[in-house]
């Protein structure tokens, strides 16, 4: 599970383990989290194993997102290891990561390799490392199984991560991945993405019962059209606070139920591997 790197379809399993204190479910469940601009998501897999997904936060606000936000809400649902933390971006602004790498035990640390010497990540991977967190590197096609749930990254590639400048061009190398269960898919993807092939990529899946969740900076009309007419998803959730009004346009136009953190408050993803369903909190 350390510093890997996969361009084929290699399948790498990860079973359950009662080292994390959860128990087996038959549920797949995406907890969408309100950390303001950024992206906050706790993953529940039917293994029993937690993955908590961080995509970066954008205000300069000295709030701290970590302490205030994301640990009591880990808390509040009894988590007390991550299994997984995966950094969707490096952005120079993860105000909730030292918090939650101090109050937490974290099994391993997935990410794109991309911007990780620079500044505002220094202390926090010392701190990992001290807590013997394993790492893993995400290329696009690698397969990661993890129980019934596979795991497929898609992007950024073997080339990009080699390629990046340093520091990158934040925007341009978000980790873009499905997690498929069953007969339901799950993609989460940024407002703007940059991926070649993007037909075969969303087609592979296009039988599957399926929710886009959107996040990053509130741009990309076009990707998000492109997305959303591609995968005919069932439900379309929008992460960021306050999405622009064109976002959802395309979603009602189609008749695809759309979420958003701004208006609906705390979401909950929840796949059963037949069905796929949005659960609101106040």
């Amino acid at each position: 599970a350390c510093g890997m790197i996969i361009t084929t379809g290699l399948v790498l399993a990860h079973l359950g383990s009662k080292e994390s204190g959860s128990q087996p479910t038959n549920t797949l469940t995406m907890s969408v989290l309100d950390v303001g601009h950024g992206c906050c998501i706790l993953g529940q897999f039917p293994t029993g194993q937690r993955m908590l997904i961080e995509g970066g936060n954008y205000s300069w606000s000295t709030f701290n997102i970590g302490k205030n936000v994301v640990a009591p809400f880990l808390w509040k649902e009894k988590v007390k290891e991550i299994d997984f933390l995966l950094l969707t971006s490096v952005y120079p602004r993860c105000s909730l990561l030292p918090f939650v790498v101090d109050a937490f035990q974290i099994r391993e640390l997935w990410h794109s390799g991309i911007g990780l010497r620079g500044y505002a990540f220094r202390e926090t991977f010392e701190s990992l490392r001290e807590k013997n967190c394993t790492k893993k590197i995400l290329t696009d096609f690698q397969n990661i199984r993890l129980g019934e749930v596979s795991l497929k990254v898609l992007y950024p590639s073997v080339y990009q991560v080699h390629q990046a400048p340093d520091p990158p061009y934040y925007e341009k190398y978000y980790v873009i991945f499905s997690l498929k269960y069953g007969k339901t898919r799950i993609v989460l993807l940024p407002f703007h993405f940059f991926f070649e092939n993007e037909e075969l990529r969303f087609h592979e899946s296009q039988s599957a019962k399926t929710a886009l969740l959107f996040y990053g900076k509130t741009t990309g009309k076009n990707s998000v059209d492109y997305a959303i007419k591609l995968s005919n998803p069932e439900i379309v959730v929008f992460i960021p606070e306050v999405p622009k009004s064109y976002h959802h346009e395309t979603a009602q136009k189609l008749g695809i139920k759309w979420f958003s953190i701004s208006k609906d408050g705390l979401i909950r993803i929840v796949s059963d591997g037949n069905e796929i369903s949005v659960q609101k909190s106040p």
